[in-house]
């Protein structure tokens, strides 16, 4: 964010010059400005979000499909409102928490929260045909 900041203004100067037409090589500095981290540090970082992206979201996402079917567009848009949702709502929440508690109770709050859901995928693997079973969006081929 920090980044951003001091770039905005370059750019708008940069966009100014240009008859207010956009440049987009005015956007790249930022990429050069730390030449004492290598390149392999940032690849590394990012191999773990995406490893992290598809055990979570994408697994998710495809356990959705894979129950719903027909109805796997329905319950995809149910689970990314539900994200939004959650999104937009638990910021509001965090800041006044943590103002409340402190820095060190917010988090093991949220952290006691997180722990919570760790059994979540295991009761779906244990629960989950019965649940199937019991619901009528979910085809007879995955019950």
């Amino acid at each position: 964010m920090v980044i951003n900041c001091v770039n905005q203004p370059r750019y708008k100067r940069s966009v100014k010059k240009n008859n207010r037409k956009a440049v987009p090589e005015a956007r790249l500095p930022p990429m050069v400005t730390a030449p004492e981290y290598l390149w392999p540090l940032p690849v590394v970082a990012a191999g773990f979000i995406g490893a992290g992206f598809t055990i979570v979201f994408q697994q998710c996402l495809n356990f959705l499909v894979d129950t719903y079917g027909v109805f796997a567009a329905s319950a995809v848009s149910a689970n990314t409102i539900l994200r939004s949702v959650l999104a937009c709502a638990l910021p509001m929440a965090v800041r006044p928490m943590f103002k409340k508690l402190g820095v060190g109770s917010a988090s093991s709050c949220l952290g006691g929260i997180s722990c919570l859901s760790l059994p979540v995928p295991l009761l779906f693997m244990k629960y989950g045909a019965l649940l199937r079973k019991k619901s009528r969006f979910a085809p007879k081929t995955s019950r």
